[in-house]
């Protein structure tokens, strides 16, 4: 005699909870755009610098001042996801002055419209000075908040000595955000053939 579980399937609904999940990411940027604005007038991109002013004496001869974006993927982060903190780490080899970051919210397609656009971004963090920093941001926070529907953050660079001389330096930036995936709350449900009422059974049948 052979016996099995046998189990039928009419209308059901499970409902169950999800546990809410805290976690810490480490951010590194994907691509950075530097501008280089040269004797206040032409804009070009740059692969060297990243903020503040110098003057090249020899080809191409000129005063220029350096700004850069930052762009950060967030698609590892859940939509859903609530920013509690998030940490600042930025290196500038220069010493002696200081830069802030900036909000932006798409990149422009011309070099002048993304210089401008780095100055006149909401200020996420300012007084970094040049050198190491670690530093907390809730207007980072909130910006961070409010990009994960579209998985990408980018953040302006600029000097707050870029009217001086010798204030060039590059500049690198890495954010630690930690962040808390809610309880969630899911339900399954099959109506089989379209019948209302129903559960789910498990027996045991002989001689099948």
């Amino acid at each position: 005699m052979k016996k099995f579980n046998l189990i039928c399937l009419g209308f059901f609904s499970i409902s169950s909870l999800i546990a809410a999940t805290t976690q810490t990411i480490y951010l590194n940027f994907y691509e950075q755009v530097i501008i280089r604005q040269k004797d206040g007038e032409s804009y070009s991109r740059q692969y060297s610098e990243g903020i503040g002013k110098d003057t090249i004496p020899q080809y191409p001869l000129g005063t220029f001042i350096y700004r850069s974006v930052f762009k950060f993927d967030l698609s590892d982060i859940d939509n859903h996801a609530i920013i509690n903190s998030v940490t600042v780490y930025t290196n500038c080899s220069g010493s002696g002055y200081t830069f802030r970051l900036t909000k932006i919210s798409s990149l422009s397609p011309g070099d002048s419209e993304i210089w401008n656009d780095i100055g006149a971004g909401t200020v996420l963090c300012s007084g970094l000075d040049y050198g190491t920093n670690v530093t907390n941001s809730d207007a980072l926070k909130t910006a961070i908040q409010n990009a994960l529907v579209s998985d990408e953050l980018i953040v302006g660079a600029l000097s707050e000595a870029e009217t001086t001389i010798g204030s060039a330096s590059d500049v690198y930036i890495q954010l630690e955000i930690e962040y808390t995936v809610p309880l969630l709350s899911l339900q399954a449900k099959n109506d089989l053939y379209g019948v209302n009422g129903g559960n789910i059974g498990v027996g045991v049948k002989d001689n099948f």
